[in-house]
């Protein structure tokens, strides 16, 4: 159980791309859900693969990074860039909206999740 725990993918995106490329983003996270993910089956649209560090969840301790927890609705990505950039120093953040693939079903996004 241990071993299959430790194999979980996981997707970490690099703060300044994130920043960067939200800083003009008048979308909320269910905006980004219905008009990329549900539409396109993914963000290629905002972040290129090279923004995003894969790793599995047993190197995750070796990397520095930020969590973000926020509200899906009201929470626009242009004003959550510039806190972003003020507030996280870690060169990694974890989002749900961005580094879990939004497609895959409930059971095997919350994987990463719990």
């Amino acid at each position: 159980m241990i071993e299959a725990v430790s194999n979980i993918p996981v997707r970490l995106i690099k703060t300044k791309e994130l920043v960067a490329r939200t800083a003009h983003l008048n979308l909320t996270s269910s905006e980004i859900k219905a008009q990329h993910w549900d539409t396109y089956g993914g963000i290629s649209e905002i972040f290129d693969e090279d923004c995003f560090l894969d790793l599995s969840f047993r190197d995750l301790s070796k990397n520095d990074y930020a969590v973000l927890t926020y509200v899906w609705e009201g929470s626009y990505w242009k004003d959550m860039s510039g806190v972003l950039e003020q507030k996280v120093n870690a060169p990694y953040v974890w989002v749900d909206i961005f580094c879990l693939n939004q497609c895959l079903p409930t059971s095997e996004k919350m994987r990463v999740i719990k």
